[in-house]
């Protein structure tokens, strides 16, 4: 069965003057980046089925039940916060472009780090870095 995004969604999106005009909305072309994350988010729980939460509850127990497991896991998070952080540093330097929406998603990904890392608020998050 197609998925049926909600009629906030709709509503949100017929409204909204960043996405374009689509009269069959039977898909994400034209959204704006606000109302295409809310689309995916819909269309994830809405194919989410129970065997599959079952499947990830399974999967985060059996990490952070291993001996190791949470440090793997936080470990593996801070390289790809440091290779995020590279990956930004050399746009910022001109040693590569990026278009501007992925360096924002790259500078995004790079200060919002998880709260129960710092502690804090995600404004502390974002300093930290």
């Amino acid at each position: 069965m197609a998925f049926v995004p909600s009629a906030d969604l709709l509503r949100d999106i017929a409204l909204c003057v960043a996405c374009t005009e689509d009269d069959s909305r039977s898909g994400r072309a034209g959204l704006c980046d606000a109302h295409r994350a809310r689309w995916n988010l819909e269309a994830c729980l809405a194919e989410g089925s129970e065997s599959e939460q079952v499947s990830l509850q399974r999967l985060v127990h059996g990490v952070f039940s291993s001996p190791d497991g949470g440090a793997q896991l936080l470990s593996a998070f801070d390289r790809q916060r440091r290779a995020l952080r590279l990956v930004l540093e050399a746009h910022d330097r001109g040693a590569v472009r990026l278009p501007e929406s992925i360096a924002e998603t790259v500078e995004r990904a790079c200060t919002a780090g998880p709260r129960f890392l710092t502690g804090g608020s995600r404004s502390a998050v974002q300093h930290a870095s």
